[in-house]
């Protein structure tokens, strides 16, 4: 029977809100936003999502301040004190900073705070539950505009690579909970939503999902009897292996008849999933300018500045990371984030933290192939969210098998 406490609304107040609208910021708050501009024209448009957010803000304000620490401002101000003076001192980068401003400064770097405050114990079936809405929304917006096909055009590949880049939390989530819970339906819904996003063609969250996979079964799956638990695993992994090419083939006819992309199936029978698609020419000049630059870096767009546009970025969050601050200093934040990681993992690694947190790396990871740290939100969300894990946890608990396992 459906009701909020089975959906993870019980209690709903104006932080989970404000959570909502961030966990489906890409594909259902966008959806809205057409819907209203449709009935409102522009002016709908421009203010849905403002004002949106500044009543789920002020109405969660009050549970934000007892959650945030004076270090979490300081470092937002930080944030913001840094962007202006790569704005004013690399005057190379400015159009570029002109251009991703608000993207950086109000739906990135915010999310920070977002992250400090999540109780994934509390929020865990709320988020599930709107992660499948988006997923379905997605596959009913894609093929309600004729599917993602092979029709040569950039513009389709680059709503695939968008959608896939957007799903990813989504995918990784209703798979967490079929690993963690169980049941029928978790499994089906899993089950498509990977093969759904397989469809897309992106290999970068084809890797989160591996990733995400791989370091669940490693990390945090219990076994019974586990020698022979991981023998049989590592068995089922052989044959996969050995048989993954009539798999491809199979899925290949399947994603054919139904109009999707083969894009990544094609690229693995060619034997060339890993082609850079021109990134290894990227990568290399940037190593380049990264060992000839200065000693604090480009700053902030200072790749892109560099190569000579908006969209020529590192594509690799540690090359981008050296192009922004230095190499040497970029390596140092490199080292301090993995730090951060491994210690926000030993902090809440017997609780439910430790997982969404892995979560959230996995979805991160498409950051070395794809997109830039500055600009994307699930990024600083993590941070966040890893800060949190390092306080006091002293409300979450070991795990508890959520209400809706038999799902």
């Amino acid at each position: 029977m459906l009701s909020k406490r089975n959906l993870g609304f019980e209690n709903f107040r104006g932080f989970d809100a404000l959570l909502m609208c961030v966990w489906t910021l890409p594909v259902l708050m966008y959806n809205l936003r057409g819907v209203v501009s449709s009935l409102f024209g522009n002016v709908g448009e421009i203010l849905f999502l403002p004002i949106v957010f500044s009543i789920c803000i002020v109405s969660s304000l009050s549970y934000i301040l007892t959650h945030i620490r004076f270090i979490d401002v300081v470092f937002y101000f930080l944030c913001v004190i840094y962007f202006y003076f790569c704005y004013n001192h690399y005057t190379y980068s400015r159009s570029i900073l002109n251009e991703i401003r608000d993207v950086v400064l109000i739906q990135s770097v915010p999310l920070f705070f977002v992250g400090v405050c999540i109780n994934i114990q509390k929020s865990e079936k709320m988020l599930f539950i709107l992660s499948v809405l988006c997923i379905f929304l997605k596959v009913l917006a894609i093929f309600l505009g004729g599917g993602v096909v092979q029709r040569g055009v950039s513009g389709d590949e680059a709503e695939s690579m968008s959608s896939a880049h957007n799903i990813l939390p989504y995918v990784l989530m209703v798979l967490w909970v079929a690993f963690k819970n169980g049941g029928l339906l978790n499994w089906l819904i899993a089950i498509f939503s990977v093969l759904f996003i397989f469809s897309l063609g992106n290999r970068g969250a084809v890797f989160g999902i591996v990733l995400f996979i791989s370091l669940y079964f490693i990390i945090f799956k219990k076994y019974k009897h586990p020698i022979r638990s991981r023998i049989l695993i590592t068995l089922a992994g052989l044959c996969g292996i050995i048989l993954l090419k009539p798999i491809i083939f199979i899925l290949m006819k399947l994603f054919i008849s139904l109009g999707l992309s083969t894009r990544i199936f094609a690229k693995f029978l060619e034997n060339n999933i890993v082609d850079d698609n021109g990134r290894e020419f990227i990568y290399e000049t940037m190593k380049d300018k990264i060992a000839q630059g200065p000693f604090f870096g480009y700053g902030l767009a200072g790749d892109r500045a560099s190569m000579g546009g908006l969209d020529n970025w590192s594509h690799n969050i540690l090359i981008e990371m050296q192009m922004t601050f230095g190499e040497i200093p970029g390596l140092i934040l490199i080292a301090l984030l993995l730090i951060l990681l491994f210690l926000a993992f030993k902090k809440c690694f017997y609780t439910n933290s430790s997982q969404f947190l892995l979560l959230l790396l996995c979805t991160c990871s498409i950051l070395l192939f794809s997109s830039s740290f500055i600009q994307y939100p699930m990024f600083f969300l993590m941070l966040g969210y890893s800060i949190q894990c390092l306080r006091n946890i002293k409300h979450r608990i070991t795990a508890v098998v959520s209400p809706y396992k038999h799902l």
